[in-house]
């Protein structure tokens, strides 16, 4: 029986008008603390394994080169670095675990043999190059300090002894964890003193005077020393747990002929000594290589806070460090930091990205990186690798699947270009990053397992400012304008922020021998009839095992161009997309995302 309406006010149907279409034209940034339904167009809400080009697109694997892993160590690395040679070429310097030699390696030649004079290393090592000379220092308090002298392979590394005359506090470089170049001295931590520096004679690493170059570094804090960093000319940028300290106006003597006018009455004619003012004190370091410094910027991590990567800022004449961190609009991911092995974090420059290896979701080392583009002042997201095909809906890495380890990140030629290495000093193994289309993570370039890059773009949130903005609409479809080659993809609607209400919209899986016009004869793998470069193929990938004929040429890696469209039938306040590409050797690249969508129609009272 039909029921009568019986309101008291009289109702008519209001309908919604014209579609509204809103979408992202393009993918310039990425923002995890903001509700994705407030976030600006062009900014995601996640963005894993991929960089903003060309929109979004699947980052360059890591491979595995046969040239930095053919040397027979058997055994994790005691340590490793960067030796730039003034007279030659840059190479990088690997500790062998039987700690009697290093190896130098370079891009396509085998690896060079520094041996290492008895005892050798009996603990990790840390490089660090002084003019032609290394320094290769130890972990333990008792491991004396080794010098090479950057010339012979044959005589090596060999202990630093003292120096050959005597003088009131003329002392042989104490034994130290680490050292920095800088004004042609080493300057170091002296052994057992929280915030004392000493820095040795000009020239020669070996030795310092133990009365006049020691410099203590403290503002009235608590805390300890973490690394020493030149930073603009003349200054000194010493990071500590606690605190940020600025040694500035350094003159080349340190100020040995001021003091020396002083004690004789004299007036003084040259510098002062340096001094020391404060940058932070309450913002410290988390680990000594967790530095970036590009140009005037400087950046760090720090467990200050709730953790992230702050900067130093000009303030007025002053420098201050920025209490709002730069990684702000990724404070989801800073939260998963293991921040008691945060003290091994790397941070490098490559280009206009700065990234740091950190350890996430619990893990003891270095498993995942995180990306920033300095031209465009945005994050790019974060970089992570697994053997298991990861649930996308969960922000958490397993250690258990962490086969990336990254104890150190190198900037070296590989083949004429610049690249990062990432050096696993357990696993005895050298990484290149940002080469090829999967990751190649196996031993010693031999023995290697290929994994998929699995990555990840989440939309912001859609909600089209039309009709009825603030309530429910009614979503009709989406489309995608979507570079693909050789891509498994899911795409998943995600509703009003839910996890719950997640949705799987498609399973993207293409043929590389069908053509989207169903009348066209497949494609013949062998590339027989040269018709590699035909349009409106569903994929051009090329496989090893096609015994592919060159014919007239083919454009290696060739993206397909096109769009996946999808009809919707969901009635939200808005809606976001993820895509997911869990392809063993293929990418993925979204130009743009366009949604379009109807004010629900609904009943309007009449007065």
């Amino acid at each position: 029986m039909e029921v009568a309406n019986v309101s008291r006010h009289a109702q008519q149907l209001q309908t919604p008008g014209q579609p509204t279409f809103e979408g992202d034209s393009a993918f310039t940034g990425l923002n995890m603390k903001v509700g994705r339904d407030q976030l600006p167009a062009g900014f995601v809400a996640r963005h894993e394994n991929r960089r903003f080009v060309g929109g979004s697109q699947t980052r360059a694997g890591a491979i595995t080169p046969r040239f930095a892993n053919v040397m027979p160590a058997m055994q994790a690395f005691k340590g490793s670095g960067l030796y730039s040679d003034p007279n030659g070429e840059e190479m990088g310097l690997i500790a062998a675990g039987t700690g009697l030699v290093v190896f130098a390696i370079r891009s396509g030649t085998y690896p060079t043999n520094i041996t290492v004079a008895a005892p050798g290393f009996t603990s990790d090592v840390e490089f660090v190059q002084h003019f032609q000379n290394v320094l290769a220092h130890q972990k333990s308090p008792d491991g004396v300090s080794f010098i090479w002298n950057g010339l012979s392979s044959t005589t090596g590394f060999v202990p630093v002894t003292g120096p050959t005359v005597e003088a009131p506090g003329l002392a042989v470089l104490p034994k130290v964890p680490w050292s920095i170049n800088f004004q042609g001295r080493a300057w170091f931590p002296i052994p057992d003193s929280p915030d004392e520096i000493g820095a040795s004679d000009i020239n020669d690493p070996t030795t310092y005077d133990s009365i006049l170059h020691q410099f203590r570094i403290n503002t009235g804090m608590a805390d300890k020393i973490v690394g020493i960093y030149p930073y603009l000319g003349s200054n000194l940028i010493i990071g500590k747990t606690g605190s940020m300290q600025l040694m500035s106006e350094i003159p080349g003597d340190l100020g040995d002929s001021f003091l020396l006018a002083i004690q004789l009455s004299l007036a003084p004619a040259s510098a002062p000594p340096p001094r020391v003012t404060s940058i932070s004190n309450s913002i410290g370091i988390a680990g000594r290589k967790s530095v970036v410094m590009a140009g005037s910027r400087f950046m760090f991590l720090s467990p200050a806070g709730s953790g992230g990567i702050f900067q130093i800022i000009q303030d007025g004449n002053n420098l201050a460090v920025d209490p709002i961190p730069v990684s702000d609009a990724i404070e989801p991911l800073i939260k998963r930091i293991n921040w008691e092995a945060a003290d091994g974090a790397v941070g490098i420059l490559d280009g206009i990205y700065a990234s740091w290896a950190v350890p996430l979701d619990g893990c003891s080392y270095n498993n995942a990186r995180l990306v920033y583009n300095l031209a465009t002042s945005q994050w790019e997201g974060l970089d992570w690798w697994g053997s298991i095909i990861r649930d996308p809906a969960l922000d958490i890495l397993l250690p258990s699947d962490s086969p990336m380890r990254m104890d150190n990140l190198i900037y070296l030629d590989y083949y004429g270009r610049k690249k990062v290495y990432a050096i696993n000093h357990t696993s005895y193994v050298v990484h290149v990053l940002e080469m090829g289309t999967y990751d190649q993570l196996g031993g010693n370039g031999i023995a290697s397992v290929h994994y998929s890059i699995q990555d990840l773009l989440e939309t912001r949130g859609y909600s089209t400012m039309g009709w009825l903005a603030t309530s429910a609409r009614e979503t009709k479809r989406v489309e995608m304008m979507l570079q693909t080659n050789d891509p498994v993809l899911k795409v998943y609607q995600v509703m009003d922020d839910s996890i719950s209400d997640d949705e799987l919209l498609g399973d993207l899986m293409v043929n590389r021998l069908k053509y989207t016009d169903a009348l066209k004869a497949d494609f013949n793998p062998t590339n027989i009839n040269n018709d590699y470069n035909r349009s409106h193929r569903e994929d051009y990938k090329i496989l090893l095992g096609d015994n592919f004929m060159l014919q007239s040429g083919v454009r290696v890696e060739r993206m397909r161009v096109w769009t996946w469209r999808h009809e919707l039938t969901a009635r939200v306040r808005y809606i976001s997309f993820r895509v997911h590409n869990v392809s063993l050797s293929g990418e993925c690249g979204i130009s743009n995302i366009i949604l379009e969508s109807v004010g629900s129609p609904r009943m309007e009272r009449i007065a």
